[in-house]
Parts: C-alpha cells; sequence; structure tokens
C-alpha cells in the first residue's frame, strides 16, 4: 500500500514540475482580431483565385451562318435573305459582333390590283453581346445584346394603280430603283450552346426598331434589306449553326 501510495506522490510531483516547466509555461494562445480574419480571408481567396484555372483574355473567335433566312423564304412571298457574323469573346464574358448579309424581295401584293414590290441589297450591322453565364465556364450561354443596323438600297415598285374622287379618272405608273437608306436597332434575346467540339447552334429573338428610313417623294419602301417589312417596330429571330476556335486557357 504505501509502495501505491508512494508511485502516486511522485508521479503528481512530475506532473506539476512539467506545467511549471519554462517550454510550456511560455505558450500564450492569441485570438486574432477581426481585422486580422479579414486580412487572412483575402488571401485565402487570393492564393485559391491563383489556383484556378484562368481564362484567357480572348476566349475564342466564332463564324456563324444564319440558317432562318432560308427557312423564311418557303413561308414568305418572295422575301429571302442570307447572313454571316463574326464576333470575338473576351473572358466569355463580351462579343462585340458584326453582321452582314445580303436581302432580296420579290414580292407581289396580294390585293386585287397586283403590285409587285422588287429590292436587293447588302446590309450590315454591328454591336455587342453579354454573356449572362460567363461565371460558370460552361459552354452553354444565356446572352443579351444591341445591334446597330444599316443598309442602302433601291427598290422599284410596279402596277400601282389609283382612281382620282373628283374626276373618276384612273391613274397607273410605276417607280423605278427609287434609292433609300436606313439605320435601325435592335435588342436581343438569345442562346447559344456548344454541341460537338468546335460546332455549336444559337438562336436568338430580336426587337427591331427604326432610327430613320428615307421615303421617296411618292413612295416609301415597304421592304428593307436586314430590317424587314417597313414597320414602326418588329420581332424576327435567328437560328445560327457556328464554328468556334477557342483559345487555351491558362493555368
Amino acid at each position: 500500500m504505501k509502495t501505491r501510495i508512494l508511485k502516486y506522490i511522485f508521479l503528481t510531483i512530475s506532473l506539476l514540475t512539467l506545467l511549471q516547466s519554462p517550454a510550456t509555461a511560455n505558450v500564450i494562445f492569441i485570438q486574432p482580431t477581426a481585422k486580422e480574419n479579414a486580412k487572412i480571408k483575402r488571401q485565402y481567396r487570393q492564393d485559391r483565385r491563383a489556383m484556378e484555372i484562368q481564362e484567357p483574355v480572348v476566349s475564342c473567335i466564332t463564324v456563324s451562318a444564319d440558317l432562318f433566312g432560308y427557312i423564311y423564304s418557303i413561308f414568305s412571298n418572295g422575301i429571302s435573305w442570307s447572313e454571316l457574323t463574326f464576333d470575338i469573346g473576351f473572358k466569355k464574358q463580351f462579343y462585340p459582333t458584326i453582321e452582314a448579309g445580303f436581302a432580296k424581295s420579290d414580292s407581289e401584293s396580294k390585293s386585287k390590283n397586283g403590285i409587285t414590290y422588287y429590292t436587293k441589297a447588302p446590309y450590315f450591322r454591328i454591336g455587342m453581346d453579354y454573356n449572362m453565364q460567363h461565371h460558370k465556364h460552361r459552354d452553354f450561354f444565356i446572352v443579351l445584346g444591341f445591334r446597330y443596323g444599316y443598309s442602302s438600297f433601291d427598290y422599284t415598285v410596279n402596277g400601282m394603280h389609283f382612281t382620282n374622287p373628283y374626276h373618276g379618272s384612273d391613274l397607273d405608273f410605276d417607280i423605278s430603283n427609287a434609292h433609300a437608306t436606313a439605320h435601325w436597332g435592335e435588342l436581343i434575346f438569345g442562346l447559344r450552346s456548344m454541341f460537338w467540339k468546335n460546332v455549336g447552334m444559337s438562336w436568338s429573338l430580336r426587337y427591331k426598331f427604326p432610327f430613320s428610313i428615307t421615303e421617296n417623294e411618292f413612295s416609301k419602301p415597304w421592304y428593307v434589306p436586314g430590317y424587314g417589312i417597313n414597320r414602326e417596330s418588329a420581332i424576327m429571330g435567328t437560328y445560327k449553326i457556328m464554328f468556334s476556335v477557342p483559345f487555351k486557357k491558362k493555368y
């Protein structure tokens, strides 16, 4: 019994001596301040971003061909167009865009007077698309955009017929090669996705509104290449096949 008591006393004294030794007595736990915590978190985020895959400034170059003009021509009254789009992606976020196309209308009025309208001309648009999902590093984009459009064209109207209300006489005349210019804007909502390697597709809805469309002394253009039927506003669409050349990511 005495031996066990002595062992217990010895162990207790040894433990107290260890706790009072300089190696342990000098250990001090310091609680960091709120400012120091914020600095640590900020440094952690910076280190984490440095370790992540970094997108290059220029992420891709894309060429697109619009197929909607061919589809529209099947159901329309002599209206068709073809269009190419060229855009450059910056950080998968901003896409400066140039669009160039050629449109044609060889249309006849559905009324009994049989008026025909003919025009064909190139048109151009410039603008910017914004990818609302740029932060997700995916090949599926939700796009908002804006375009400024311009077209300079000649048009011909045949078969116009008027009746003089005072004399009851009829008047037939044509307008040949009347010149007009058009400036308009477009607001865009669309989707674009890559479905096989560098090949993808996109569609968009476009709300179009004219800035100015010149008028002839005796008429105004019925169809404007690139804009469409001459109205106060219109909603049109696009359906494009894309070929994109991506740039390598930085590690």
